[in-house]
């Protein structure tokens, strides 16, 4: 189910945001994606993908699963680059190999948030595929399930994310702290040296 922001508990809403924001700050440490923007998927589009990357966190509140598509040509001149190989060079294994390790640094990155947030996660091995095939990832049935889709798009093409939510224990979402988790890390060095 999706559900509009007057419905969505805060814990949710801040989940959605640092996931948007985790997997847009991935892709903007490549050169060519610097100037990428998310936009929210409203419409659910069909996605025109030819690759698919999905990855697993879960603590004893919530399991999302994060998955990720994009088709060869958005993604062939950003492996390039960070291969340094050409485009004619690239094989099917480093696109998929690129989304496995875009979806475990986004989820890694989320997990960070989460867990300053008080809210402890375990990450799956990330998985990929060519091919998008929804069959395998359904929310299971009986829990309260929300889904989010957004786009990371720049100038030469663009990815396409996928959150779905399922809340397993609604009690161990009592410890989750926003504001401990939007307070700025302290750098232990640098406290330290002053």
């Amino acid at each position: 189910m999706s559900t509009s922001s007057a419905t969505k508990p805060e814990w949710l809403e801040y989940v959605q945001k640092i996931s948007r924001e985790q997997t847009l700050r991935c892709l903007q440490s490549f050169p060519l994606v610097q100037e990428a923007k998310v936009e929210v998927d409203t419409d659910n589009q069909v996605v025109p993908a030819h690759w698919m990357g999905a990855i697993v966190n879960q603590g004893a509140g919530f399991r999302m699963i994060l998955k990720v598509y994009s088709n060869s040509e958005g993604l062939d001149q950003l492996i390039a680059s960070a291969l340094r190989v050409s485009t004619s060079d690239l094989r099917g294994y480093q696109f998929s190999d690129f989304l496995r390790e875009l979806c475990n640094l986004a989820s890694g990155m989320i997990k960070s948030d989460l867990s300053r947030a008080g809210l402890e996660m375990a990450n799956s091995l990330p998985i990929s595929t060519r091919g998008v095939d929804s069959v395998f990832f359904q929310s299971s049935a009986g829990s309260s399930s929300y889904s989010d889709r957004w786009i990371v798009s720049w100038s030469r093409g663009r990815v396409f994310f996928e959150a779905t939510i399922d809340v397993l224990n609604q009690a161990d979402l009592g410890s989750f702290d926003i504001k401990k988790a939007e307070a700025p890390e302290v750098d232990l060095f640098e406290e330290l040296l002053n």
